[in-house]
Formats: C-alpha cells, structure tokens, sequence
C-alpha cells in the first residue's frame, strides 16, 4: 500500500536526521577538492602555504583512482545446461539484451564520474528508468549528494529519496499549471523568481512521488510504480 505525501515526508526527514553525519563528510570533502580546506582546518597550513595546491593534488588523485575503477567488466549470461544448443542460444540473447542496456544508457561513460563520487562520497545511487521513445531500458548514475537510500537488514535498498533545488523560475517553467501555488499567491512585484526551493523526489516499490516541503508538501507529480519493484540501487 503506497504511503500518503505526509507519511513520506515524515519518513524522508527521519531519514536525513540519521544521515547528517555523512551529509557532514560529504560536504567536507567537496570544500577540500573545491579548494577551500581553509575552512574545515584553518590552523592546519602555516601563513603563505599553497593551499589550491594541496586542493588540486588531491583532486587530481582521486580523478586517477576513479579512472582505474571506472572500467566496466565484461557481461556475459551463462546456462547450466551447456550441452543444450536451446538454452545456450537464450544465454546469448540475455547477454545481447544486458548489452544493448548498457550501451543505450551511456553506462561506460557514466562510469568516470560515478567511480569517482563513490570514492569520494561511498555511495553511487543508480536510478532504472524507462524509455518509452527508445522502448528500452536506461540505466543513469545519480550525484549521491543529497541523496537518502533506505536499506532492509540484508542491504537492499527499499526506499530512495533525492533532495534537489532549483529556482522558482524553473518551477514554474516545468509547472506552469501550479504558478500560484509555487509562487504563495504573493503579487508579482513582490515574487522573487530567483529564489531556491527544494523539492523531493521519492521512491519505492509501490510509487514514486515528486513534491514541496516548502509548499505544505505540495505534490507535484505522482505515479504508481509500474513494475512493483524498486528502479534504485545504491551499491555501498
């Protein structure tokens, strides 16, 4: 039975109370690669030290270690029944279908900067969608920034929500039906369109759910999960 907007908000918020540690880390890792080590240890390099430069040597590590990770290994289904030229030829078009899925997302590609956050963050959400254009089956590799997986007690992922922010005039060019919502009903001459809103994605196996905290958790999208089964896995 799929949760109403307030129980999931309930559970989003339980769950970035139980990650703000790690959001701690996260953040103290991208000022360290930003360059900005100063303020997480301001004491730490005497006066005239080359900061930028211990911020780029540890960039520039990490980016070669993600290089080394990246590479995707090699997909192939297999059969017990080897002698059987029926099964070995089902074999064949798996690996054929697992291939063009891989190809089709970009997955290759992908994987540079995926490897990369899942060193720097020790996470790498990888969200399943649908293509209805292409009719396959993409798979895109998500910024695990802001990101909050729920897992069960053997580790698979059960529920996913992902934090995202963008300006209220962005909003209203996706939404244009809920401008008065988005905006409060304020007048236009007092509406800043740059303002930042958050808004929250949400998914489990019985929906997904995009909506508002900052709008009384307005929903703005809502859909029953198609397949019954979670489109999110988060390695760990």
């Amino acid at each position: 039975m799929a949760l109403s907007v307030t129980q999931v908000a309930n559970k989003v918020q339980s769950l970035q109370h139980s990650y703000v540690r790690r959001d701690a880390r996260m953040q103290d890792v991208l000022a360290v690669r930003s360059g900005e080590m100063e303020r997480i240890a301001p004491d730490l390099f005497p006066e005239g030290f080359s900061k930028p430069m211990v911020a780029n040597f540890i960039d520039v590590v990490a980016r070669d270690l993600a290089e080394l990770l990246a590479p995707l290994p090699s997909f192939n289904c297999s059969t017990i029944k080897v002698n059987n030229d029926k099964e070995k030829k089902k074999a064949d078009k798996r690996t054929l279908i697992a291939h063009n899925y891989i190809y089709s997302s970009s997955l290759e590609t992908q994987m540079y900067y995926a490897a990369d956050w899942f060193l720097s963050y020790a996470s790498m959400p990888l969200i399943i969608e649908p293509d209805r254009k292409e009719r396959t089956v993409k798979i895109r590799v998500e910024n695990p920034m802001g990101s909050y997986p729920e897992y069960d007690r053997f580790g698979r992922c059960v529920s996913y929500a992902k934090v995202y922010n963008k300006t209220l005039r962005e909003l209203i060019i996706d939404y244009p039906q809920y401008e008065r919502i988005l905006t409060g009903g304020e007048a236009p001459e007092f509406i800043n369109y740059n303002k930042q809103m958050e808004l929250i994605k949400y998914q489990d196996k019985d929906q997904i759910l995009l909506y508002l905290p900052e709008r009384q958790n307005f929903i703005l999208e809502q859909a029953e999960n198609p397949i019954g089964k979670m489109l999110v896995v988060v390695p760990q």
